[in-house]
């Protein structure tokens, strides 16, 4: 058996997540700035006419906050679904993984992550779990955003 998935840099890392959860790539684009919701959350964008949230999670890697740049690509993917986006240095593209080269992280390391690494002719690669990425509780504000009234446009991009 295999896996399909999509690959992208964060930060020094190359990272991935599996194709069946990804909803769309799109270049960098304006977001709008929300108060009141986990830093992390950059702000939200649109897509045909859906208000999705904009997150970082670099930090949850031990990487400096992401500010948005016009050559960043952002990853659109359903996670308890709830459709969300993360910003990404850059798509590389896709690949089909044996499932033999997948290894989930917690038998590496002594912490319960969730996620798993793939190995490649190139080194380790970060599988994230789009299911466990985020907690029930962070996506929570996102259920009914668009009826939320606490939004600034930020502009720039």
């Amino acid at each position: 058996m295999s896996n399909q998935v999509l690959i992208f840099n964060l930060g020094p890392h190359r990272a991935c997540m599996e194709l069946k959860d990804v909803v769309q790539v799109y270049d960098s684009v304006s977001f709008e700035e929300l108060t009141d919701v986990d830093p992390s959350v950059l702000g939200m964008i649109n897509i045909r006419g859906q208000s999705v949230p904009l997150i970082d999670i670099k930090p949850r890697w031990n990487q400096a906050p992401k500010s948005v740049e016009l050559s960043d690509q952002i990853v659109v993917f359903k996670s308890r679904g709830i459709t969300v986006s993360i910003i990404v240095d850059k798509v590389l593209g896709t690949k089909t993984v044996p499932e033999k080269r997948i290894v989930a992280l917690a038998d590496i390391v002594d912490q319960a992550l969730p996620h798993k690494v793939i190995a490649t002719p190139d080194g380790m690669m970060i599988l994230l779990d789009c299911q466990r990425l985020f907690t029930e509780e962070f996506l929570a504000p996102f259920l009914n955003i668009g009826t939320d009234k606490n939004r600034g446009t930020k502009q720039g991009l």
